[in-house]
């Protein structure tokens, strides 16, 4: 009889349930297994029927193979299919143009795993309300939001809760951090980043974020500049697009997709005495003189 060792658990961050769950998310199902009994390297196993299966395993520093290597130890995931035609690499994790970062090697090996068993790729999922399962989607106006079904409602039909969507990440139920615990005491150690594939992914686009945002409001001592922030995203500032209307010059939202385009005669309604419209380095302000104590000499 062959028994095999437990999956670890993410947050123990070994390869198993990072390659597992990037696997799930192709619409994949994996089982545990050995080529042959006297092999006691351990494999994922992918298939589907009609198609030869997929064995994949993750290669670590020290040059042993098992598909829950530590993700600290890394050097790389293969998958291999053996058919009639040959033995073959599906994904080969080692060469200099996969990048090593254990995420990313789990993503691009689901990915080709997938494409090679023919599944069609996933559709991106919608929210589900953690209270009452309904699908959901976050509706904002005016700089506040909520959570929204498709009746419009906020709230569960019990009335009892409002919307709250279902954590997209099941490692760190998105806090974006990882509690670590002493192996013997179970004492808490400290903290490190999520690199599950959702955080990852939201923090790259939280980085895109705030690279485009406006900067805080800022004076030169005689005039206060306040940033423009575009409504339609609420995120992203303005800048001249060389477009005119009426003589005047049109403003396009900085924020890439958003693309929201306003004449200066919209940004101007709401202007009271003493202020104006004025652009620096590139980016849309409303100036107003300055009130507040001198600022120190440079």
């Amino acid at each position: 009889m062959i028994t095999f060792k437990r999956t670890r658990a993410g947050s123990e961050l070994h390869m198993g349930a990072l390659l597992r769950d990037a696997l799930a998310r192709q619409g994949l199902s994996v089982r545990v297994d050995r080529p042959w009994r006297s092999l006691p390297t351990e494999y994922l196993v992918a298939e589907v029927p009609d198609r030869p299966r997929v064995w994949i395993t993750a290669h670590d520093c020290n040059g042993s193979t098992h598909y829950d290597t530590h993700q600290g130890a890394l050097m790389g995931v293969t998958a291999v299919v053996t058919d009639e035609q040959n033995t073959r690499f599906v994904f080969y994790g080692l060469d200099n143009d996969t990048e090593a970062r254990p995420v990313a090697q789990a993503e691009a090996c689901a990915e080709a795993v997938a494409e090679f068993l023919g599944l069609p790729v996933p559709a991106p999922e919608g929210r589900c309300c953690l209270h009452c399962g309904r699908g959901i989607e976050w509706i904002e106006a005016d700089g506040q939001g909520a959570w929204h079904d498709s009746s419009n409602w906020i709230a569960c039909v019990d009335g009892e809760s409002l919307h709250s969507p279902e954590p997209l990440c099941g490692w760190c139920e998105d806090t974006g951090l990882i509690t670590l615990y002493d192996a013997s005491t179970d004492g808490i150690t400290g903290h490190q980043s999520c690199d599950s594939a959702p955080c990852a992914k939201r923090r790259k686009e939280s980085a895109a974020r705030l690279a485009q945002k406006h900067t805080d409001p800022f004076t030169d001592g005689t005039q206060e500049f306040g940033p423009q922030i575009c409504a339609e995203c609420h995120w992203g500032g303005f800048a001249p697009n060389g477009q005119h209307t009426l003589g005047r010059p049109e403003y396009m939202c900085t924020a890439d997709g958003c693309g929201h385009t306003v004449a200066h005669a919209d940004l101007t309604e709401g202007l009271t005495d003493g202020q104006s419209l004025t652009v620096v380095d590139g980016r849309l302000y409303v100036a107003e003189p300055y009130s507040g104590p001198p600022l120190p000499p440079f």
